[in-house]
């Protein structure tokens, strides 16, 4: 349970052992069970059991009271009861199995039938201001999945109780079946480049990583970009079926910088958004793709509520039709953001792949793999290289980045002896011929630095100090 519990060990009668016992219950009694930890409790961790009539008192079902003006008395039962908790701004019930967002007005008439409108809603307004609040730490929630949970890069197979946000319907079998759908998918979206293969299943894997401190040192965002009918929409549609449809958001880039979406997004494995349009991504888009990717500070905002701080963990998978332009050039974006490219298309269309692809066999399928995954990126802590991507993405780069483009067609020798503006000149000339708009005379100066380590150095020049560039 997610309240402290109190040291019953070798109380005896005359230590307040009965209101202990009682109060423990309190705070118990929402796991399947509670009467037997009560049994277990008085049996063996008190010095001496109390007696049979005076156990069953104590551990009787309490049944709520409503009566006038205590409003408050019943809302602190009700919480204990159902285990209430808040987390993210919004309020989880458990109901023996697992927290979830419940309908909190529909359970709370349940328990109080029969009461006025008014007094139920007073003890829903009490419930939201006294349920205890549940904090986000560096180590992250917990992800229940059939038959365990991940906990910190390792699967342990226990029934927990503890809090967490997560769950995940599908049980991890480590001899799971191949299943020849899935394969085939994969080696069609991959050309069966097995490197390219296993950045997918990492793409996959990286959600499940909750640990902010891991997280960020895998900080990227990913966007599979395809012609069309490639199948990236099934495949966030089948990452939406593994992680269940509550884990994931499905806000476009665009939205990110509203806080009202970006409040949509905490709580969350993933964020899929699907067929981004044809438009760059502004500084504002930038910042926000750059923060929560590295789990940084973001304001969110729930609605008819202030804005508040938080850090997100969702991982970031798009898919688009377009290599999609932005107003950043820098090495934080580019350290960031891996392009996958999807442009097979399968030999023959089903209309029924995705209901073969998430079957509870291939869902169990896909879980083992990405489970081999996720164990490789919490042991290597990086990606797997792939030369495919690093290549399209390498592209990309150099296309956003006509500077960086132009440069690398140039060996060092020419721009050795040369000003800044000499060299500006002409790349500007070739720009405006070639992309039809240049960049600043800035982007130019880095693209020199960083692919050629030239520097920017004062040197007499006809007796006359000018500065030009020169190897360091």
């Amino acid at each position: 349970p997610n309240r402290k519990l109190d040291s019953l060990l070798g109380l005896d009668n005359g230590d307040g052992r009965n209101q202990k016992l009682y109060s423990h219950k309190f705070k118990i009694m929402s796991i399947p069970g509670y009467k037997k930890v009560l049994r277990f409790l008085n049996d063996h961790i008190f010095a001496a059991p109390m007696d049979e009539e005076e156990f069953q008192t104590i551990t009787r079902d309490e049944v709520i009271r409503a009566e006038k003006d205590n409003e408050y008395e019943v809302a602190q039962q009700l919480i204990q009861k159902m285990n209430i908790v808040e987390y993210a701004d919004r309020l989880y019930l458990y109901d023996g199995t697992r927290y979830k967002i419940g309908n909190l007005k529909r359970e709370v008439a349940q328990y109080l039938k029969g009461q006025k409108t008014h007094y139920q809603d007073e003890v829903i307004k009490q419930i939201e201001r006294y349920a205890p609040v549940v904090e986000m730490n560096e180590k992250g929630f917990d992800i229940k999945l059939q038959n365990g949970i991940l906990r910190n890069g390792k699967f342990i197979e226990i029934d927990s109780s503890e809090f967490t946000p997560y769950y995940i319907d599908i049980p991890y079998n480590t001899d799971a079946e191949p299943i020849a759908e899935v394969d085939n998918y994969l080696d069609m979206l991959t050309d069966r480049d097995p490197d390219y293969k296993n950045v997918v299943l990492e793409m996959l894997a990286h959600p499940l990583i909750t640990n902010v401190e891991l997280k960020r040192k895998l900080a990227r965002f990913s966007i599979i970009i395809g012609k069309g009918g490639e199948g990236k929409g099934t495949l966030l549609e089948i990452i939406s079926h593994i992680l269940g449809k509550e884990n994931c958001s499905y806000n476009s880039i665009k939205r990110l910088p509203d806080e009202r979406y970006a409040y949509d997004i905490e709580g969350k494995l993933a964020n899929l958004g699907d067929d981004i349009e044809d438009s760059p991504i502004t500084n504002e888009e930038m910042k926000m793709l750059k923060n929560i990717s590295t789990c940084d500070t973001v304001m969110v905002r729930a609605l008819h509520k202030m804005a508040r701080n938080t850090r997100l963990t969702a991982s970031l998978i798009f898919t688009s039709n377009h290599m999609l332009k932005t107003h950043e050039k820098g090495d934080s974006y580019k350290r960031r953001v891996v392009w996958c490219p999807m442009f097979n298309k399968p030999a023959k269309q089903d209309a029924e792949i995705i209901t073969k692809l998430t079957t509870s066999e291939s869902l169990e399928y896909w879980l083992k793999l990405i489970m081999d995954a996720y164990s490789r990126l919490n042991t290597d802590k990086q990606f797997t290289v792939s030369e495919k991507v690093n290549e399209y993405t390498q592209g990309y780069h150099n296309d956003n980045n006509s500077c960086e483009l132009w440069v690398s067609d140039r060996e060092p020798a020419f721009f050795i002896g040369k000003r800044p503006p000499e060299v500006y000149n002409e790349y500007e000339i070739w720009a405006l011929e070639n992309e039809g708009k240049a960049q600043s005379a800035r982007t130019l100066k880095n693209a020199v630095e960083s692919i050629h380590g030239l520097c920017n150095v004062p040197k007499k020049i006809n007796g006359k100090t000018a500065r030009v560039y020169d190897s360091i």
